[in-house]
């Protein structure tokens, strides 16, 4: 069943789950609401047997892109209980770090925690709009930041590891990741996380209503490159609402500017082939002002060497 809106007025239509026989299917419905002439507005990302089916001439306009970039109060508020859990559920997996631990037991109970969280605090809880993980990479992994296959893998003294914890819970994304080490600091990880820090520091000075966001990570792609990294590099940020990885960006190619309302991630990072990867993220609101930080976590070396 779908409400088509008409003007003012919605008009309901309804159609047989599918398969159905002909006369009876959704697409079906779709041909009685389009209108006979005129051009139909299809976003970006309209899959192929959708707009195939659309007779009319028709023109990409990415409406929904563009009213997701400021969120409401009401969205804010349910992106800062999703960051308030994932902080918390990044604390329980660093705490359960120990030298010989399975990657698989660290992150064991994060699952459950967030279970607890929405069935005690969200009474509407939707389990089908929850999917969101938590997950430690060892130093082995760290320098391709998409490979999650390290669940025997064991945790020993060194590093860098990265605890992540990133998805959606209960409808609204975030994510919050941490560089750390066990027991020490190797020489060699020193420079990296250094660069990568001032990186995010240079971010951070720069992230308010106004800014440019290529220009933010043009600035913080420079610092790496200055310190001799220059390649494989994360882009400083995306943003987050309905979805864990939305527009805007933050990222060179899109010159969009920054205003209050928006959220983003603060994640500019470097990673060395065959050896090792660096990147702090947090969910970060921008304000009138300025910027807050919803996903609040230690982030200095000091306080990410686990004893």
């Amino acid at each position: 069943m779908e409400r088509h809106k008409v003007g003012d007025e919605l008009k309901l239509v309804e159609y047989a789950e599918f398969p159905a026989m002909a006369g009876t299917r959704w697409s079906d419905r779709l041909q009685d609401v389009l209108p006979a002439q005129g051009t139909i507005g299809i976003e970006g990302a309209c899959p192929a047997y959708l707009s195939a089916l659309v007779s009319n001439p028709t023109q990409v306009l990415n409406v929904i892109d563009a009213v997701r970039e400021i969120k409401s109060p009401h969205e804010i508020s349910r992106i800062a209980w999703t960051s308030d859990v994932m902080t918390k559920a990044l604390g329980m997996m660093l705490g359960a770090v120990k030298n010989g631990t399975m990657v698989a037991h660290a992150i064991a109970g994060v699952t459950p925690y967030f279970y607890q969280r929405c069935l005690t605090e969200a009474p509407n809880y939707n389990v089908m709009s929850t999917h969101a993980a938590g997950l430690i990479q060892p130093p082995a992994y760290t320098d391709d930041p998409h490979n999650f296959s390290c669940l025997t893998a064991p945790c020993e003294p060194g590093g860098p590891f990265l605890g992540l914890v990133a998805g959606k819970i209960n409808g609204y994304g975030a994510e919050i990741e941490r560089t750390f080490f066990l027991e020490h600091v190797p020489e060699e990880a020193h420079k990296p996380f250094d660069t990568m820090m001032e990186m995010r520091h240079k971010a951070y000075s720069m992230l308010k209503p106004g800014a440019v966001g290529s220009e933010i990570d043009a600035a913080c792609q420079e610092i790496a490159k200055k310190a001799g990294y220059d390649t494989h590099l994360h882009r400083t940020g995306h943003s987050f609402g309905v979805t864990s990885h939305e527009a805007p960006f933050l990222a060179i190619g899109e010159d969009n500017m920054i205003e209050p309302g928006m959220l983003f991630s603060i994640e500019p990072g470097i990673y060395i082939s065959g050896q090792a990867g660096f990147r702090h993220s947090d969910t970060v609101l921008v304000t009138e002002t300025g910027y807050e930080i919803l996903t609040k976590y230690p982030d200095e070396k000091e306080e990410l060497t686990l004893s």
